[in-house]
């Protein structure tokens, strides 16, 4: 009896482990599937964009005589949209769903031309992913010291950060005339490239 039991249960243990490895192998997305989703990944930032615009876009379609209007702000916001550089770690930043509502309201901000919340917001999104590496209660100023210290920025990323820090400040408190939009778009650049290295 106790053999036919042994039997049966090297039976079962067998069936299990053929059952898991035939389930792994059919779980393993095809060559098909992981182009679909390395496609997906590429677009989903401009499916973002499009996304968060399509308000607008039913707003000026339902007036004639402003749709003209749109269509010269849509080419200027999707040339300032092309002018971004492609965040690689996109898929580590949508597990971290106040990263990802601050990117994209950064981008938005960006896209519109609003300048000067492009430099705000890349500051508050930097400080949010900075905060990550280093959870401590301390400074902006303090962590970009720490970042530094341990090697994980670079002299010109550890510069623009504290650049960033100081004119993030001086935006918010001073309100200067004018921000140029180039230097929202280096910004938010040196923004993107610096999530890279930090996510």
């Amino acid at each position: 009896m106790a053999k036919k039991n042994n039997d049966n249960n090297t039976g079962k243990i067998g069936a299990a482990i053929i059952g898991t490895v035939f389930g792994a192998a059919l779980s393993q997305p095809s060559d098909q599937e992981k182009k679909e989703i390395q496609e997906y990944r590429k677009n989903k930032p401009e499916f973002i964009n499009y996304q968060s615009r399509k308000q607008q876009f039913f707003t000026f379609l339902a007036n004639e005589g402003m749709f003209n209007q749109f269509i010269i702000k849509d080419h200027e916001y999707n040339e300032r949209f092309r002018r971004l550089r492609k965040l690689k770690k996109g898929h580590t930043l949508a597990k971290d769903q106040i990263a990802l509502e601050l990117f994209k309201e950064t981008v938005r901000a960006y896209s519109n031309g609003l300048t000067r919340l492009t430099i705000v917001s890349c500051g508050i999104l930097l400080e949010h992913i900075i905060k990550k590496h280093n959870p401590k209660r301390i400074s902006f100023n303090e962590r970009i010291e720490a970042l530094k210290a341990q090697n994980i920025i670079d002299k010109k990323d550890y510069h623009f950060l504290h650049g960033l820090r100081e004119e993030r400040n001086y935006n918010v408190h001073d309100l200067p005339e004018k921000v140029e939009l180039k230097d929202a778009e280096i910004t938010i650049n040196l923004t993107i490239k610096i999530m890279d290295s930090l996510l």
